[in-house]
Order: structure tokens, then sequence, then C-alpha cells
């Protein structure tokens, strides 16, 4: 890896953007790290990346979609009628879809 992050340094790269495999996900931190001082933005797929010092990541953040699906399981469990319960699209826009 740290051959990768030295020819992308050296041929003047803008960035890397690495997606998901298993061998990344074992050494989170060493990209990340090697990301840093190489100084090269990284975006990653998992928010784990950025838990080990990655800039940013795009994609799903399980934990919290796990959480706020216990949520809508709890409130479908407890009886609530369909109709109250909501599933937003995007937390930030007024659109939303009733189950």
């Amino acid at each position: 890896m740290e051959v990768a992050f030295q020819r992308a340094a050296k041929g003047h790269a803008d960035a890397v953007l690495a997606l998901g495999n298993s061998v990344l996900n074992a050494h989170r931190p060493q990209v990340a790290d090697l990301a840093v001082t190489s100084r090269l933005p990284a975006m990653y797929y998992a928010v784990e990346f950025v838990d080990a010092g990655g800039l940013m990541f795009y994609g799903v953040d399980f934990a919290d979609l796990y959480q706020r699906s216990a949520g809508y399981v709890d409130k479908i469990l407890k009886g609530a009628p369909s109709r109250l319960i909501y599933l937003w699209s995007n937390p930030r826009s007024s659109s939303s879809s009733s189950i």
C-alpha cells in the first residue's frame, strides 16, 4: 500500500477514492495514515475509516441505520397506526413517505 500512495503522490494525483475490499478494511488506520502523510485527500466507503483518521466517507452509516430501524420496529410492535410512522428519505429535506 505504501508504494501505491507514494506513486499517487509523485504522480500528482488530486485525491484518493478508496473502494471497499477486505485488504483496505483490515488496515484502516494504516490507509488513513498513508493518505495523510502523502498529503492526499481521501474519500472512503465506510465511516470506520474516518474514525481511524481519514478525511471523509460517502455511504451508509450502518450504526445509525440500525438505530433508526429499531425505533420503527418499536413503534410497530407497540401498535402505532401505519399512517403515523414516517420514513424520512433525507432528514434535511421536507419530503417524507408514510409506510
